[in-house]
């Protein structure tokens, strides 16, 4: 007996194939509001509004689902997320409404846990719900005030101007473009233009010096500086006595004088290795010398690499005698965490910078808070919202202008410093001009902030929901109310060390806005940050949070109310402690929704799919005692997998997504008892896992060989394993691969003892009969090897390959005993799933044995 609840659109399942295309468009364009501040997980907006609207309803079908999220629909060819089909499908969105009646009574408030900058709120403030979004991170929270709040309180404002107790208050965009004006004048000395020409990046290595020959030698292990349609060009060195200059050239340099291994850097003058030891010493001694190597300049017409000169050099001199007292209020001096790699190299926030760029920061600094205070004057909340969008400025160009900032040379233009993972250190950077037209530069960063604005205002200004933002954390949570609806994307462990690396921005905007917001510290707090750094949050402190985490979200949920939420991660066991962690804390997992929202490319090829990639998981808590057996329990699952097989297929769910799709079905019976006869709770993933891997594989092959006539017929676990490859051309991810072994109770020392898997890459593939074994020419034999069915057909199809003859299947029969006709048939469906040689020679086998040995009329079809 299933618990009793009215299933929403998305526990029935959801389009989800559209739903990922749609989703990798949108990260190739994305929303304006992604653009306004860094920050490392954002989950597009149509996703979103899929899983939204997929529990707002239970009576649309998928057609109805499709037309209001805006599902095929879009005849221009532009980006869905702009889009708002509910406005147009009235009658679809009218019956939507009447459903949130039935689920969540008269108003729908959404709680988002683990806001992040509130991508999820965004959608459904969108559609008009009332909204609470929570995020720990400050920088979080200050990118939720600028996304959701403010354009919907001020928009108007913020964008033209206006006026508030009788006076006039500037735009955003004024304030801003008065601070660049300002700096402009004070520090455009400090980026002079270049024989005649506009200075849009520079270039820069760092050299360290020989403790042989006593001479500098550059670090970098790439002389390219440019590498696209308009041709490569490369740093060419040129050797002199005491140093190493460059010049630009097409022609590839040779490396050999500078080549190594890993971090360390060989003297280009003696061919002594200098190693990382030595090289850490001198960064940290400030021994290592810092050097622009290229110009990237502009006459306004043409963009061209040049090499800097005398004049170039001077100016960064000049840049250390600017600072003033006041300014070293503004320069962070605090250690980043140990989990921030390019510490080692560079030591506190500050030296992340060059001097020039240094000061750049402390200067646009100190004219936002000034700027700021000034507004306060006159209107405290509207000061906090244009401070919001200042630091938002200040932002974009810290990640846009540091010592780890890089150079793209497939594009010409500045990466950003969030590009390493960690904040790795980088041994070429990239320096923007901030007062040009080009990459990195203020006034382009000013107009993506703009832009985002608008979208927001754009799109939330008639919203009639309502939002609140909260900085909290989840585990000390203390509403006064109970939530129908929670949805949200909680961390993943170590995808991201969030408290860290918040740091970079939190460490200089803290400064210059955090008198706005009540920011008593200049780092970010981690005592109840969920995450792994690797450092001082290893695992069991992030799975001791988690766990809190989710109790805490089962105790402020409703009786009736539903909890979803996004999870994505490559290790198996981390998906099996996420959802233990559910168990633990008393939910039903009512559905597993497979995505693969990355590019195609990338992580749903058929050799890089991950089984536990993206799924959206839906829990409700348990309303009932209910004591099973757990072999019913398994009868259960797989009667539910057969069932719901037609409707993965349906989806257009391939096997990675079908088997996510399973464990879902899996978890739901298994946790819909609170208590199995022999049985430990603390099994519940596992067990899951494993029914839902032999379920799915079984009822899969079953139907496909059904097709063909053959029913009943028991294949061992390594033949069985090999059909389910071929529907999925030969290959699986190994952890896939593993699953599936143990779930079938195969041996996998056995199959690549027999050669007839391989290791290729993070991949398992299943060999043909072919690419197996040689034929011993000798002994007048094969040397397959095995006695499963698999290996009695490679023998087969290698056997009539040599010498076709009807009998072949008669024979392979005879030895092996496998009755003739399975023989026939399989080869069949070796034929239909292998369009290469091993499907051509079994095709031809079952023919010529079907003419002399079958009736005149085949007595079946092959669909």
């Amino acid at each position: 007996m299933r618990m009793v609840y009215k299933e929403t659109r998305l526990e029935k399942g959801i389009p989800t194939k559209e739903i990922n295309e749609i989703s990798r468009k949108e990260k190739l364009g994305r929303a304006p509001i992604f653009e306004m501040h860094y920050y490392w997980a954002r989950k597009p907006l149509i996703t979103n509004r899929a899983v939204i609207f997929g529990v707002l309803s239970h009576s649309i079908d998928v057609e109805e689902f499709k037309k209001i999220v805006g599902l095929g629909v879009n005849k221009k060819n532009e980006q869905v997320f702009k889009s708002t089909p509910w406005v147009t499908q009235k009658e679809i969105f009218d019956k939507i409404k009447k459903d949130m009646q039935e689920l969540y009574d008269d108003r729908v408030l959404v709680l988002d846990p683990f806001a992040g900058t509130g991508m999820i709120p965004f959608e459904a403030l969108r559609i008009g719900l009332d909204v609470e979004a929570i995020d720990y991170n400050p920088i979080a929270f200050l990118i939720m005030k600028g996304t959701l709040e403010y354009p919907k309180k001020y928009g108007e404002m913020l964008l033209r101007g206006g006026e508030i107790n009788g006076r006039r208050v500037p735009s955003f965009e004024e304030v801003a473009n008065n601070i660049i004006s300002e700096m402009e004048k004070e520090l455009g000395y400090l980026y002079p233009d270049h024989g005649g020409k506009k200075v849009l990046t520079y270039i820069w290595t760092f050299k360290a010096k020989c403790n042989t020959c006593g001479k500098y030698t550059p670090v970098m292990p790439d002389f390219t500086i440019q590498k696209n349609k308009n041709g490569n060009l490369y740093l060419k060195p040129i050797i002199t006595v005491d140093d190493v200059k460059f010049e630009i050239s097409e022609e590839e340099p040779d490396m050999e004088p500078f080549k190594s291994k890993g971090i360390e850097v060989r003297c280009a003058h003696c061919g002594r290795i200098i190693t990382k030891k030595e090289l850490l010493k001198q960064f940290q001694n400030g021994e290592i010398i810092e050097v622009p190597v290229a110009l990237y300049v502009t006459d306004g017409k043409e963009r061209k690499f040049d090499i800097p000169d005398a004049e170039d050099l001077r100016v960064l001199e000049n840049a250390k005698k600017h600072f003033t007292p006041d300014l070293f209020n503004f320069i962070p001096l605090e250690e980043p965490s140990p989990a921030v790699v390019a510490k080692n190299w560079l030591g506190s926030w500050s030296n992340f910078y060059n001097p020039r760029q240094l000061l750049l920061m402390a200067t646009l600094s100190k004219k936002i808070k000034e700027k700021t205070e000034e507004l306060y004057r006159i209107d405290p909340d509207y000061a906090t919202a244009v401070g919001t969008y200042l630091a938002m400025l200040l932002g974009k160009q810290l990640d846009y202008s540091s010592r780890i900032t890089g150079w793209l040379q497939s594009m010409n233009m500045i990466g950003h410093s969030m590009a390493l993972r960690g904040l790795g250190m980088t041994w070429r950077y990239a320096e923007p001009n901030p007062f040009s037209k080009s990459s990195g530069s203020l006034r382009n960063q000013l107009r993506d902030i703009v832009e985002g604005i608008k979208f927001s205002f754009n799109e939330l200004s008639t919203s009639k929901g309502n939002i609140v933002i909260k900085r909290d954390s989840v585990i000390s949570f203390k509403p006064d109310k109970k939530y129908k609806l929670i949805i949200t994307d909680p961390p993943y462990g170590n995808d991201v060390a969030y408290g860290d690396f918040s740091d970079y921005f939190y460490v200089w905007e803290s400064r210059a806005v955090g008198h706005l917001f009540g920011w008593g510290s200049t780092v970010t707090e981690k005592d109840e940050e969920i995450d792994v750094n690797d450092k001082d949050r290893g695992w069991e402190v992030f799975w001791d949070r988690f766990g809190m985490a989710i109790k805490k979200i089962y105790e402020i949920l409703d009786e009736d109310g539903l909890f979803v939420a996004y999870f994505a991660h490559k290790d198996p066991e981390v998906w099996k402690r996420v959802m233990d962690s559910y168990i633990n804390a008393g939910f039903v997992i009512t559905s597993a929704i497979p995505l693969s929202t990355e590019n195609i490319n990338n992580i749903i090829s058929i050799e890089k799919t991950n089984i536990f990639y993206s799924l959206i998981i839906t829990a409700r808590k348990r309303k009932e005692e209910k004591i099973g057996f757990l072999d019913d329990i398994k009868k259960e699952v797989k009667q539910k997998i057969k069932e719901k097989i037609p409707k993965f297929r349906e989806f257009e769910y391939n096997q990675g997504e079908m088997l996510q799709a399973s464990i879902g079905i899996a978890l739901e019976v298994i946790t819909s008892y609170s208590e199995i006869k022999s049985f430990k709770k603390e099994e519940s993933t596992k067990t899951a896992i494993d029914l839902a891997q032999t379920f799915l594989v079984e009822e899969l092959i079953e139907q496909d060989l059904e097709k063909y006539g053959i029913k009943d017929y028991p294949l061992d676990p390594e033949t069985m394993i090999y059909f389910y490859a071929l529907q999925n051309n030969r290959y699986f991810n190994k952890d896939n691969f593993n699953q599936i072994v143990k779930a079938l109770k195969a041996d996998e020392n056995e199959m690549f003892n027999k050669n007839l898997i391989e290791l290729r890459k993070d991949s398992i593939y299943f060999k043909n009969a072919f690419e197996r074994a040689d034929f011993d020419e000798e002994n007048g034999k094969d040397t397959i090897e095995g006695n499963s069915v698999i290996d009695w057909i490679h023998r087969a199809v290698r056997m009539h390959d040599r010498k076709p003859r009807p009998e072949t299947i008669v024979k392979i029969s005879e030895i092996s005993g496998i009755p003739r006709d399975i023989l026939s048939k399989l080869m069949l469906v070796i034929r239909d799933h292998d369009k290469g040689r091993e499907g051509r020679v079994a095709g031809e086998m079952a023919k010529s044995y079907e003419e002399v040995y079958g009736p005149k009329k085949p007595y079946f079809e092959v669909e």
